[in-house]
């Protein structure tokens, strides 16, 4: 008889606590350099320019191992029932064997609970890995960022991507 494979499961843990995401900082330099600025914030280390009337930033655990760093927020000028996916990184090596997957479920699931249905992401103008993850998972094309919110974007040739969740 033949064992099944163990179903690998991703959570989601809040964290305050800057120790927390040092090491997935250092990992994943693809997110830019205002992500490790904005991680001390959230940390409570400084202040964000402007206020978020909604921000969360999460953990990707698996087995208690950080794998994934991934976030939710709003800007002031967000709809109320939509949400942005912020800060979405994944270790190099949990990528391509479906922990990315997980990683988005479990982020839909942390905002449909906070009572929002539509989520959108920036990703690259180009056909990138990254765009066409978030195309397989169901996220269509909304915009460009310059016509869709300019004045909070810091990527105006950015395409933005929802997903009605």
């Amino acid at each position: 008889m033949f064992n099944k494979p163990a179903i690998e499961v991703v959570r989601l843990k809040e964290s305050r606590q800057i120790n927390d995401y040092q090491e997935l900082v250092a990992h994943l330099p693809e997110l830019g350099d205002r992500f490790p600025v904005s991680i001390k914030n959230w940390c409570g280390i400084g202040t964000r320019p402007s206020v978020l009337k909604f921000w969360q930033i999460y953990i990707a655990l698996q087995s208690e191992n950080s794998i994934g760093i991934t976030g939710l927020y709003q800007q002031p000028i967000t709809k109320k029932n939509n949400v942005w996916l912020g800060w979405f990184g994944i270790l190099p090596s949990k990528r391509g064997i479906g922990m990315g997957a997980k990683m988005l479920y479990e982020t839909e699931k942390k905002a449909a609970g906070f009572g929002f249905s539509k989520m959108h992401v920036y990703t690259d103008p180009d056909p990138s890995i990254t765009r066409k993850f978030y195309e397989k998972h169901g996220y269509q094309l909304f915009g460009k960022a310059r016509d869709v919110c300019d004045e909070v974007t810091n990527t105006p040739e950015d395409l933005v991507l929802a997903k009605i969740i």
